[in-house]
């Protein structure tokens, strides 16, 4: 038993520590490189800057424990209690955090290029800023958990759960997605091309000005999510779930919605130029205003949707929409129903409460350097 030992800038290279109670030790700046601390008990230590490059933690309890600028690169730590930790700058590259416990730590800015967090457990986990490209976080949870301006290029959130989580800014391109569940996340301004969402579940979604250029939507579900300007050229929705979805002004260029539901969807002012919408259901959706110049009409439910303005569409096109059922207004100024105010306040609230969100982070990243300097 080693509680409350001070080991301050320690050699303990290749050192056989595991199953040691080390609990509020004092370790900072020590050298652990391939130490042995298998099932090791390090609740409330402190480990600023300390060297675990290749170290063995599976199963040990991190429980509180502080690492700041830590440099636990290709470590071993599976099953490991996290927890609470304060992980500010941490070096985790490479390293196995399978299953670990992660929840509520505080990893602003850390370091998990390639790390493997499978089945890993990071509810309410702050990672701010942090590197997680090329990582694997397949079954993962993340939910309510803030990961802006995070770098997930690449990595792999098959079946991860996101819901609730803050993804503001964030880089999600070429990552993988599939069936992954980000109900009710906030991902403002996230970068989506090339990433795989197909079957992925983002209802109720904040994807306002999201750059999602060539993705692939196939079979998601997007109802009453949030997409007003987001960039979907050459997106693949074919099979989506759309309904009642915000889409005013998104830029949809060439993008495929065959198949796709858009029962109710706000698409006024979106940019829709040479769409496929095939066999598309678009009952009761709001096209006024949209850019509609080339959209393959083939087999599309039009019952109740509204059109009207310049929306490039030759008379013939419009004889035809008509007779699928859409309603055409002289011009594109319409009177704003009780419903309609509604809806844009919403907007305007959750708008505010964003930048709110924003404000709050930039203050804790702030609050998080001045801890760095405190414990440097």
């Amino acid at each position: 038993i080693l509680k409350k030992v001070t080991l301050k800038n320690a050699i303990l290279e290749k050192a056989n520590l595991s199953e040691a109670n080390l609990s509020d030790a004092n370790l900072n700046g020590a050298y652990l490189k391939y130490a042995n601390l298998d099932n090791c008990t390090l609740e409330l230590a402190s480990l600023n800057g300390t060297e675990l490059l290749n170290a063995r933690l599976n199963n040990a309890n991190l429980h509180r424990a502080e690492l700041y600028r830590a440099n636990l690169s290709f470590a071993k730590l599976c099953e490991a209690d996290l927890s609470y930790g304060k992980l500010y700058h941490a070096q985790l590259r490479g390293a196995d955090l399978s299953e670990a416990n992660l929840g509520f730590a505080q990893m602003m800015g850390a370091d998990l290029n390639r790390a493997n967090l499978n089945n890993a457990r990071l509810q309410n986990c702050r990672l701010d800023g942090a590197d997680l490209r090329s990582a694997n976080l397949e079954n993962a949870n993340f939910s309510g958990a803030v990961l802006s301006r995070a770098n997930l290029a690449g990595a792999d959130l098959c079946n991860t759960t996101l819901s609730n989580t803050r993804l503001v800014g964030a880089d999600l391109s070429c990552a993988k997605l599939t069936k992954a569940k980000l109900i009710g996340a906030i991902l403002t301004g996230a970068r989506f091309m090339l990433a795989h969402l197909e079957e992925a579940d983002l209802t109720d979604a904040k994807l306002m000005r999201a750059h999602m250029s060539d993705a692939n939507l196939s079979n998601c579900i997007l109802s009453n999510a949030d997409l007003s300007r987001v960039y979907l050229s050459k997106a693949n929705l074919s099979g989506a779930n759309l309904d009642r979805a915000e889409l005013s002004g998104a830029n949809l260029l060439r993008a495929s919605l065959s198949g796709a539901s858009l029962n109710g969807t706000y698409l006024n002012r979106a940019y829709l130029s040479s769409v496929g919408l095939i066999n598309a259901n678009l009952s009761n959706a709001d096209l006024r205003s949209a850019e509609l110049t080339g959209v393959n009409w083939d087999g599309a439910i039009l019952q109740g949707a509204k059109f009207g303005g310049d929306q490039g569409l030759s008379e013939e096109i419009k004889s035809q929409l008509e007779s699928q059922g859409a309603r055409f207004t002289s011009n594109c100024y319409y009177p704003i129903d009780n419903e309609e105010v509604s809806r844009r306040r919403s907007i305007f609230k959750d708008n505010l409460k964003e930048r709110m969100l924003d404000l709050e982070d930039i203050l804790r990243k702030l609050q998080s350097n001045v801890d760095l300097l405190n414990n440097a």
